[in-house]
């Protein structure tokens, strides 16, 4: 009986181990090599795998650090690190119809607004950007088909979107630090600024930015065509970033009733 038992014994370690195995394997950090198809800026991104499936990965992007939009579009072949989204039952028909408009209902019946004419459904509304040359084989898949799900690994997906930091310091007049000073940041090849962040008791401040592109970094939000704003600090791409020292100095501006007397 004491030789059934142990036999018994081992032959059930042995089944165990088969069936948790490629639970752990399915949980594993992969590589997928594809082109972005379609994406909703800064949440998901829908991708063509180089095997000819579609995939749905979550960018989850830091309001903090975007990608610039510019690079999404790009009809490029990338290798994104992702790792499985759990819980995930996407079927395409999520992408491919409009999502219900969820109000509050109307705490005063009286005061009910008359109903809004029906809008034509947009194809792919959750979705930004399509890229058209892919329009047949989407249209083409069935609504019930699930979608696989990832979360991305921006570090590790090459092209490369490693992350460095842009620290520093704003200092007035008095040579001072400013503390609960507003900072703002932007691409290099854009004016506008994406992003502004608040110096902090000390006066410093602390902003993550992309490695492959370069950006400005100033003091102040003002983006008013004509009036005064601080001068600009370049920061270079692909370098590192030394701890920067933003002074209250205005860059010059021409003055708007010479250029504009320039047309009359």
């Amino acid at each position: 009986m004491k030789l059934k038992l142990k036999r018994f014994t081992f032959f059930f370690l042995i089944i165990s181990f088969v069936i948790v195995t490629p639970c752990l394997a399915n949980n594993a950090p992969k590589n997928i090599r594809g082109v972005i198809v379609g994406y909703e800026f800064g949440t998901y991104l829908l991708v063509r795998t180089t095997k000819k499936q579609y995939v749905f990965i979550y960018t989850r992007t830091s309001p903090m650090n975007p990608l610039p939009e510019a690079v999404l579009p790009k009809p490029q072949q990338w290798n994104f690190a992702v790792k499985p989204t759990s819980n995930c039952d996407l079927s395409f028909s999520f992408l491919r119809f409009q999502m219900p408009d969820l109000r509050c209902g109307n705490e005063n019946p009286q005061e009910q607004s008359p109903p809004e004419p029906p809008h034509p459904v947009n194809p792919y509304p959750q979705l930004r950007f399509i890229n058209e040359a892919y329009r047949k084989e989407l249209d083409a898949i069935s609504d019930e088909t699930k979608l696989p799900c990832y979360d991305l690994d921006l570090n590790n997906t090459k092209p490369s979107y490693r992350e460095r930091i842009a620290s520093g310091v704003v200092l007035g007049d008095d040579g001072m630090p400013i503390p609960d000073f507003e900072v703002s940041v932007g691409f290099a090849s854009e004016k506008r600024g994406y992003l502004y962040v608040k110096t902090d008791q000390n006066g410093r401040f602390s902003i993550p930015v992309f490695e492959n592109f370069a950006y400005w970094i100033k003091p102040g939000v003002t983006f008013v065509e004509g009036q005064k704003q601080y001068k600009p600090t370049f920061i270079p791409k692909k370098t590192a970033i030394k701890p920067l020292v933003l002074k209250l100095e205005y860059e010059q501006t021409i003055d708007e009733s010479v250029r504009w007397s320039n047309f009359g």
